[in-house]
């Protein structure tokens, strides 16, 4: 016996009455499923398969979808602070995003009133302030949602990376990156002491000598300058395709120079 649908609602639409079936292949056989004349709640009608009314495929006429995006609304489906918006959305709910692991698949959400609404989210963040600017969340392992997002520059985000390490010098407390802004000194180069076995504060705090040559192994500048400064024949480099080959010459070339 079938089961009577009439007057119940889902989402939108509510069911007025139950037509003549239609046929569809499935599988190379003929199957008979279920059609109902629906009302939405903007008023229109129309013919909707039971299946896509209890799997949530369709949920209104259409309105929702207006209602939802604001499109027709705010007329700033071409700006950048709804294609940010979007990719949120996208990163949070969508598994199949490249960016869903460190998002979504880490049970980071975006805020219910925002995801369904731009202009609720673009009134709260407000105009983005440049093109170097985009969305930071104040605690990387929180949620999208109010006070917790923030314009911010990719240099400002850095230093909110989940991989990023905090130090404490003379009682105060920064990232690398802002210790190195305070010692005037390159994250490269920390790196490069950190790797010849210097302690980490020692190698941020202690100042460059003026007259030295630095290089840091993963960014050798090969300019006509430094190569010949180092009696090295820019020919004898350009058919070495063997980067560790090159970087150990340096080494030694520098050690004997110094």
């Amino acid at each position: 016996m079938k089961k009577d649908f009439i007057n119940q609602k889902f989402n939108k639409w509510t069911i007025l009455k139950e037509l003549e079936p239609k046929k569809y292949v499935t599988n190379k056989r003929n199957v008979l499923k279920r059609v109902f004349l629906c009302v939405c709640e903007c008023g229109n009608t129309k013919n909707v398969l039971l299946e896509n009314l209890k799997r949530g495929i369709s949920k209104s006429c259409g309105c929702l979808i207006k209602e939802n995006s604001g499109i027709r609304t705010h007329g700033m489906s071409k700006t950048s602070e709804y294609h940010i918006w979007n990719s949120i959305k996208e990163r949070c709910n969508n598994p199949k995003n490249h960016a869903y692991k460190y998002y979504g698949g880490r049970g980071i959400s975006f805020y219910d009133k925002w995801e369904n609404n731009f202009i609720e989210f673009y009134n709260y963040i407000g105009t983005r302030p440049s093109k170097y600017h985009s969305i930071d969340r104040i605690d990387v392992n929180g949620n999208y949602e109010p006070g917790n997002i923030k314009w911010a520059t990719r240099k400002e985000q850095s230093r909110n990376l989940r991989s990023n390490i905090n130090i404490t010098i003379n009682g105060e407390t920064k990232c690398i990156n802002a210790w190195c802004d305070v010692y005037n000194i390159s994250r490269a180069t920390v790196k490069s002491r950190i790797s010849y076995g210097w302690d980490l504060i020692k190698a941020i705090t202690h100042p460059i000598r003026k007259n030295s040559l630095s290089y840091n192994e993963s960014d050798i500048n090969f300019s006509e300058e430094f190569l010949a400064l180092l009696d090295l024949e820019i020919k004898n480099m350009k058919h070495k395709n063997n980067d560790n080959f090159i970087i150990e010459k340096l080494k030694q070339l520098v050690k004997s120079k110094l």
